[in-house]
């Protein structure tokens, strides 16, 4: 027999899902003939649907329905695709030094629902990332341009470049990419700049969402426009670029997919010879320092000198 408490934790949820998936909402006589039960139940349940589980809860003309621009659809997750969604965000905040609430609740939710042996481990991923100092001007920007993802609503933006200068930006959010170096980015097409362009948020402030909706372009996709980067860096020439590894590193090279234009080859020495194809040197050449002294860089010809003169300025620091 099924207890109580688990019959009502199994109703909330189906009640939760019929109101997010009827815009137009329900009288509470029709609830209760769907789910079986009486209307004081219904009356009762939405009471703690919206006070106790925060479901933003719309009551008009005597019919209920949930606000879908607050509120996602509840997912049905199975065990497998909990961990998958707790290693996407544990990767995330790998990547970011932000303490980014919206991540902290995400956590605790995913936590409630996993069973006991994992949902220790996420409580201590929540505990870690609360001890981080919080940004709140950060947080703001990234629900705002969030929003405007979402909704497809022009965002306006206050922008630091890299060098200081400051200037204001009008942009389509198409989608927000996690990059290395504790940095999340921005990406859409910018009205200020007339082309599609990437922001660091971390640079952003005072984020606002604009009347203008908009549509993004059918032929637009993240990998049309990631493919060719390293990491985030998009729109430059595109440069071929020829790696020579030693056999000392040749296992962990050869077992990961690190770029989609790689080609890997093997040579009698018994070293590897890498060919990529990128829009920019800036990011792979962080890469490529992390192997150290094995690897060489063989071409483009400015990237080798550039390596052969950090080289020399090592050297001369250590001699």
């Amino acid at each position: 027999m099924v207890a109580e408490p688990a019959r009502r934790a199994a109703r909330l949820q189906r009640l939760n899902e019929i109101l997010y998936r009827s815009p137009r909402g329900y009288s509470t006589s029709e609830l209760a003939r769907m789910l079986g039960v009486g209307q004081r139940t219904i009356q009762r349940d939405l009471a703690v649907l919206e006070s106790e589980l925060g479901v933003p809860v719309l009551a008009q003309g005597g019919r209920y329905s949930v606000d879908r621009s607050a509120r996602l659809a509840p997912l049905g997750l199975s065990v497998d695709e909990a961990r998958a969604l707790y290693l996407a965000l544990r990767l995330y905040t790998r990547y970011t030094d932000e303490q980014d609430p919206d991540v902290l609740t995400s956590l605790s939710k995913l936590g409630e629902i996993l069973p006991a042996p994992m949902a220790r481990r996420v409580a201590e991923a929540v505990t870690t990332l609360a001890d981080r100092a919080a940004n709140p001007a950060f947080s703001e920007t990234m629900r705002v341009l969030t929003q405007g993802w979402a909704r497809a609503r022009r965002v306006s933006f206050s922008y630091r470049s890299a060098r200081g200068n400051e200037s204001q930006v009008d942009l389509e959010p198409y989608f927000i990419e996690p990059g290395t170096g504790f940095s999340t980015y921005v990406i859409g097409f910018s009205h200020t700049h007339k082309s599609i362009r990437v922001f660091k948020i971390e640079r952003a402030h005072e984020a606002r969402l604009l009347a203008y909706s908009f549509e993004m372009p059918d032929d637009f996709s993240i990998e049309s426009v990631l493919g060719p980067a390293w990491g985030v860096w998009i729109g430059g020439e595109k440069k071929d670029v020829i790696l020579r590894f030693s056999r000392a590193v040749a296992e962990r090279l050869l077992e990961a997919q690190w770029h989609p234009s790689q080609v890997i080859e093997r040579q009698p020495d018994g070293s590897y010879l890498v060919r990529l194809t990128v829009s920019d040197t800036v990011e792979v050449a962080s890469w490529i320092r992390s192997w150290g002294p094995e690897v060489e860089v063989l071409m483009p010809a400015e990237l080798r000198d550039q390596f052969a003169a950090d080289a020399g300025r090592a050297l001369s620091m250590y001699s």
